[in-house]
């Protein structure tokens, strides 16, 4: 499926291990452009699941709140830019043998959108993306996350 945007929805989940040779905070850029500010999108404090030592366990990222469990995080994905993760926060359904149930909910990557000079257009895609399947689980059960 190609959104209104052309980027196609079959490419690969970015997360925190696309680049290891990256500074993990460089992947999270915490500028917002304007368009992005007119989308919805802010800097905000988020969970940082790779924090090691002391310290609170959270990083800046730039995210847009689709809803209480859905948003969307601006990546910096070096060599190809600027991508955006749609995520949602749920816990990990077993699937025996294979996937043992999930400890603790989190927040999962579950789509990755190009970057867009039009970021309202990308927020669109992404809900209508979430209207159109939402049985789409990825063996997760969503859950709203704490305060």
């Amino acid at each position: 499926m190609v959104s209104s945007l052309g980027c196609a929805h079959t490419i690969p989940r970015i997360h925190k291990q696309f680049d290891p040779g990256k500074e993990l905070n460089e992947m999270y850029p915490t500028d917002v452009t304007p368009a992005e500010a007119q989308a919805g999108f802010q800097r905000v404090q988020i969970h940082d699941p790779d924090h090691i030592g002391p310290g609170p366990a959270v990083r800046s990222a730039v995210v847009c709140q689709i809803d209480a469990s859905h948003r969307l995080v601006k990546m910096d994905v070096e060599p190809s830019g600027i991508w955006y993760n749609l995520e949602k926060f749920g816990i990990l359904r077993p699937v025996p043998p294979l996937i043992p149930a999930g400890k603790e909910p989190e927040w999962v990557p579950i789509q990755s959108y190009r970057g867009s000079p039009d970021p309202v257009l990308l927020v669109r895609d992404a809900i209508r993306g979430l209207e159109e399947a939402p049985g789409t689980s990825n063996h997760y059960d969503v859950r709203v996350p704490p305060e």
